[in-house]
């Protein structure tokens, strides 16, 4: 099967989504599967900008889905079916069906924006994307699309937006467990990194955003190490708040937090492999592929109480879910659980949970299913098509 991908980042650019469509474009070529990738940095098909998307956000995402818009309509099919994510066409999908997966949904960004009391910009912000994306939906006929998500949260998002649930399939991001496993490396690092050997090490890893509640997390650690004197909180990550993080950082007077910087994929391992535990404080979530890089690590979660979190801890058992808008009362509930033996328990059981529910064999699977449908509506189509021009006689 030939796959036309649309996506707006993709590897070694971008984050979450271009690891998503990253893994999954190798995972369907290891089936005989040939892909064409449609991306602002190609490899086989360049529009838009990736400079403008990193820079003027929204603006570079309208107007990357704009020129796939402008590029694909009325063109001829190279494919068998197609598989778009998280669309914002300004006017009419030029693919007349597809595999639609959406991240997130700015819905769910706008509400995040509204409850953290974000700036008025902010939330007019999230306000406008939100509509793109209304209107983005409004466009695509029904029936003729396939809608996947990557979270129950998402899923339920789109139905709020008019999506019926019948019509969205929840596939799960996925990660690489071969890549991702305990490495072996813990007394290397820590070495490296200056930490002791016997110290309790917390793990963030991700974009140094608004939505990831990085000042709260800090705060939360700060209240901890009354508890934990020999904790140690790692962040690793870059983005716009990675000055203010420091500064605040400095404010609290902590020295026992690392701040890493930008760490490659291939080397997060190792960096996972020094950690005990991994932590999140987000306040709005997809379902982020560094938890369940973290997992796969071997890493119990300690993680923000928000839908998408519940999910992860709800179906697995595994984990802590904590309310980081009470500081004190996080760092208490935290320094419970990670002296408790259900924390070491979990850290047996994490890795095989992920193994078998959310390996990226398991999930490349699911979407072969979903994009398979597509191509069987596409073929019926042109069929059709073809009847209707040479009528029998």
């Amino acid at each position: 099967m030939r796959i036309l991908v649309c996506v707006s980042e993709y590897p070694p650019h971008g984050s979450g989504i271009a690891d998503v469509a990253g893994r999954m474009v190798k995972e369907f070529g290891k089936r005989g599967h040939r892909c064409i990738v449609c991306s602002p940095t190609g490899p086989d098909i360049r529009l838009g900008g990736q400079r403008l998307i990193n820079r003027m956000a929204g603006i570079g995402l309208l107007l990357y889905w704009w020129r796939v818009r402008r590029h694909f309509a009325g063109k001829t099919p190279e494919w068998d079916a197609v598989w778009l994510h998280w669309p914002l066409f300004p006017g009419r999908c030029p693919f007349p069906s597809a595999v639609i997966t959406f991240h997130g949904t700015y819905r769910g960004f706008r509400g995040m924006a509204r409850d953290m009391r974000s700036p008025w910009l902010v939330r007019l912000y999230y306000a406008l994307m939100q509509s793109a994306e209304e209107r983005c939906l409004r466009s695509l006929p029904i029936g003729d699309h396939v809608f996947s998500a990557v979270s129950p949260r998402s899923v339920a998002e789109l139905n709020a937006q008019g999506v019926g649930l019948e019509r969205v399939t929840y596939v799960p991001v996925g990660v690489d467990t071969n890549q991702f496993q305990a490495a072996g490396t813990r007394a290397r690092v820590r070495a490296e990194l200056g930490i002791p050997p016997e110290a309790l090490v917390l793990l963030y890893v991700g974009r140094l955003t608004r939505p990831k509640n990085l000042m709260a997390l800090v705060d939360a650690f700060v209240e901890l190490k009354k508890e934990v004197p020999g904790a140690v909180l790692v962040i690793v990550g870059s983005g716009e708040l990675e000055g203010p993080l420091a500064r605040h950082i400095d404010e609290r007077k902590t020295p026992d937090v690392r701040l890493l910087g930008f760490i490659p994929n291939h080397e997060l391992p190792q960096v996972y492999g020094c950690a005990d535990f991994f932590i999140m404080s987000s306040t709005y979530e997809g379902q982020p592929v560094v938890l369940l890089e973290a997992m796969a690590c071997g890493l119990p979660p300690i993680l923000s109480d928000i839908p998408a979190m519940r999910d992860v801890v709800g179906d697995s058992g595994l984990g802590l879910l904590v309310g980081f808008d009470d500081p004190i009362g996080a760092a208490h509930q935290i320094a419970e659980y990670v002296s408790s033996p259900k924390a070491w328990q979990d850290r047996v059981a994490v890795r095989d949970y992920v193994v078998k529910n959310m390996s990226s064999s398991a999930c490349a699977e699911k979407y072969l299913e979903l994009l398979t449908q597509v191509a069987r509506k596409a073929a019926q189509g042109t069929s059709s098509k073809r009847e209707a021009l040479n009528p029998k006689s």
